[in-house]
């Protein structure tokens, strides 16, 4: 969980309260008044308790394509986050693939 304390003047602190509750990332716990505002011009302080997922690994689909060339040679490439689709007569594969020995 992280705290946030947050300072500035009553408008901008709730329009950035509200930006961060719509984000999916991130979901406000709990919100705190630390010293309110007593007209517009004063400072406002608020502390808030947020979650977060950006730290949690995600599951990423890794898909094996094998290709066989014109001499009858198969390989394999492995894709993360793959699509493919047809065109015509061709079949086009998009994915990312991660050569960690490449330099």
């Amino acid at each position: 969980m992280l705290q946030m304390s947050i300072s500035g003047q009553s408008p901008e602190i709730q329009a950035f309260v509200s930006y961060l509750k719509e984000q999916a990332l991130f979901d406000v716990q709990q919100q705190e008044m630390v010293q309110e505002a007593v007209d517009s011009t004063d400072t406002e302080i608020i502390k808030l308790d947020v979650t977060t997922n950006l730290l949690k690994p995600t599951v990423r689909k890794m898909v094996i394509v094998k290709l066989t060339t014109v001499q009858g040679k198969e390989f394999d490439i492995a894709l993360l986050d793959s699509m493919s689709f047809k065109s015509g007569d061709l079949t086009i594969v998009r994915g990312k693939n991660y050569d960690i020995f490449a330099g």
